[in-house]
């Protein structure tokens, strides 16, 4: 029953969030500062309500919320940037612009770790060097 009235209550605080979105005049370039405030306190609601949940959450769900955490914080994060590059790009700040993109491209395509040889190392207590081979002359 408690999971059922936070999950009405998660819903309702979502739908009010994005509805006095919508329904707020568009902001205009210059107003960046502003957006940046709102996403903000948008994704700090969204993260309380989830904490929220989770607090009351069993082990299987709890998994499922804090997923949904990641997945909040990546869009928050992909987000803001977009912000900055329309900002970036409105100014005219073309450097600033191509790092903005940079770390855009960087959040949505990670770059693939590089693969490389094994290195060769002597065992633990050896030498570096090999020594060097001497016939018995026995």
């Amino acid at each position: 029953m408690l999971r059922l009235v936070l999950s009405v209550c998660v819903a309702l605080m979502l739908g009010a969030a994005v509805f006095a979105q919508e329904a707020a005049p568009a902001a205009k370039a210059s107003d960046n500062a502003a957006q940046l405030q709102v996403l903000e306190q948008e994704t700090q609601l969204q993260m309380r309500a989830l904490e929220e949940q989770r607090a009351t959450a069993g082990a299987e769900a709890a998994q499922t919320i804090d997923r949904q955490v990641a997945d909040l914080k990546f869009q928050y994060e992909i987000r803001r940037l977009t912000i900055l590059l329309q900002q970036a790009e409105t100014e005219g700040d073309e450097t600033r612009a191509a790092e903005i993109r940079r770390a855009l491209d960087n959040w949505l395509s990670p770059p693939a770790p590089e693969i490389t040889a094994p290195v060769q190392r002597s065992a633990p207590g050896l030498p570096d060097a090999s020594p060097e081979v001497r016939e018995n002359t026995r």
